[in-house]
């Protein structure tokens, strides 16, 4: 229920503004605002953008449960990609992605701490550099790039910091235990620079008040230990409405930049969840049957920061590993 009373003032009028558009979105809010405006009327923009949008009526399109105010809906990741292309035999065990400056694609091993920069058009490594003068030996899990830095995660919990190296660089690097080992199996990191945390998605979260829900701890970077509130939690129960499977595994995490959600991966269950920071599930799709048979990393943002690229990554097994990258439908994902 919203209280309108004395929303007069001009300032009163520049959030009411902010708000119909978070709701609605830039397109369909900007003949809203004009009408609002015209007549002065702006408890009917908020109400008109209220019931424009409500996310409470799913559409059905093409296999994908979607509402009207997410960017899940506009990539086709239950088709074919826009490329696919085989890497070299090396990064047979790729694990996450992240991306750099100048939507440079970052990629890791799954055991040893060496961090490639890959040409995702071509499929070619362009450089990669080591942790550590003795390259160290872990299960690494994730990756994430955050102000100025590149941080890894081990299944365990345990973070990497480092910067960005030259190619064949040897570079240092340091450690924190976030202490979440106990309660989490890690399998993703991402950065949410409108937090400042780093966000470490639990393929399997531990304990009672963690069960049955899919977990993704927050480490704040300006505090250096968990954030406040540590972890967001979306109990399985309310997956069910957008994915018949039973449970979810994520096996990677991106935030997009233009809404601020995130796009949680699960490899296990051939789909990928979005749900907004706070914890609320808006969409998801099942990725092709067959495309991918083990997805490890996925990040969004690569090339034209305006195309909001979405990549894939897929683990070798017994073949090679790959990358399939997804374009929106349309450019103009706003």
């Amino acid at each position: 229920m919203l209280d309108v009373n004395g929303w007069t003032s001009p300032a009163q009028i520049v959030v009411s503004d902010v708000f119909a558009a978070s709701i609605c979105g830039r397109a369909m809010y900007s003949s809203l605002a004009k009408r609002a405006r015209r007549t002065g009327a702006v408890f009917f923009c908020l109400l008109n953008a209220l019931v424009a949008c409500s996310d409470e009526v799913p559409l059905q399109e093409e296999g994908i449960r979607v509402t009207r105010d997410f960017p899940l809906a506009v990539y086709k990741l239950h088709k074919k990609p826009e490329a696919r292309r085989k890497l070299p035999k090396k990064l047979q065990e790729i694990s996450g992605l992240a991306v750099a400056s100048g939507g440079r694609l970052l990629a890791h091993d799954d055991e040893r701490g060496i961090v490639y920069e890959l040409n995702v058009d071509e499929g070619k490594i362009s450089k990669r550099f080591f942790l550590g003068r003795e390259v160290v030996s872990a299960d690494f899990e994730g990756i994430a790039v955050a102000e100025g830095a590149i941080y890894m995660v081990t299944s365990g919990g345990t973070l990497y910091e480092m910067r960005e190296g030259v190619d064949e660089e040897y570079v240092d690097y340091r450690t924190r235990d976030t202490g979440i080992g106990d309660r989490c199996e890690v399998e993703g990191l991402e950065f949410d620079p409108s937090e400042r945390v780093l966000l470490l998605a639990c393929k399997t979260a531990r304990g009672r008040e963690l069960k049955n829900s899919v977990v993704i701890f927050r480490w704040s970077l300006v505090d250096g230990q968990l954030a406040t509130p540590p972890y967001i939690r979306v109990a399985e129960k309310k997956i069910r409405k957008y994915l018949p499977t039973k449970g979810f595994h994520p096996s990677g995490i991106a935030r997009h930049p233009e809404s601020g959600n995130y796009f949680i991966l699960s490899g296990r269950d051939h789909a990928v969840l979005e749900i907004t920071p706070g914890g609320s599930p808006v969409g998801a799709t099942q990725l092709k049957s067959g495309r991918h048979e083990q997805a490890e990393g996925i990040a969004i943002g690569v090339g034209v920061v305006s195309d909001f690229d979405v990549v894939i990554s897929d683990e070798g097994d017994d073949g090679r590993a790959r990358l399939a990258r997804y374009r929106a439908r349309t450019r103009d994902v706003r």
